[in-house]
């Protein structure tokens, strides 16, 4: 569905478009809609928002999805998982460059131990890994990272950039909210 918000939310169209089942996150960047789900990423144009289109996918077996793209590259976080309906058969984060969107390309694949959630960070690539820690990667070059470290004693499912004070994350665990 499409919504519009000029005095209050009304739904104003909806599209025959079927875009999977499990869908797992949204994120809009440079006029396009990456919608990670169970099994793909979803690429959809928002030239027109209106009326968005299908512009390109890129399929990954079955897992937890969070996607996070950035320019030219577009970072996934592969899980399995135990609960909350969501099977995987992979624990990896793929590098995909989508330099063009129709077509997106992987490039790379890290197995890691439960990746979740992640944020890019000037040139730091942070990495949740539930009770596995927090992993960090230098991605002066976004199409092929190098692992900096991980911090087993830190539990990250979240991470998000500190909206004042850049040199602080804020990062989501089983007590809440941190810094």
């Amino acid at each position: 569905y499409t919504f519009s918000n000029t005095n209050e939310l009304t739904k104003t169209f909806s599209y025959p478009m079927f875009l999977e089942q499990g869908l797992e996150t949204i994120y809009p960047e440079n006029n396009k809609l990456f919608i990670g789900t169970l099994s793909s990423m979803i690429i959809l144009d928002l030239s027109n928002p209106a009326s968005p289109s299908r512009d390109g996918v890129y399929f990954h077996s079955t897992s937890c999805d969070p996607v996070l793209p950035i320019g030219d590259v577009a970072y996934l976080t592969l899980r399995t998982e135990d609960f909350g309906g969501c099977s995987g058969d992979e624990n990896a984060l793929h590098v995909i460059d989508i330099t063009n969107t129709s077509s997106p390309l992987g490039h790379e694949q890290i197995t890691m131990e439960s990746p979740y959630g992640m944020q890019l960070i000037n040139s730091y690539l942070f990495v949740g890994e539930g009770k596995n820690g927090l992993s960090i990667f230098d991605a002066n070059d976004p199409l092929n990272l190098q692992k900096i470290t991980n911090k087993p004693s830190i539990e990250v499912y979240d991470i998000m950039q500190h909206p004042v004070d850049p040199n602080i994350l804020l990062m989501t665990n089983e007590n809440g909210l941190q810094q």
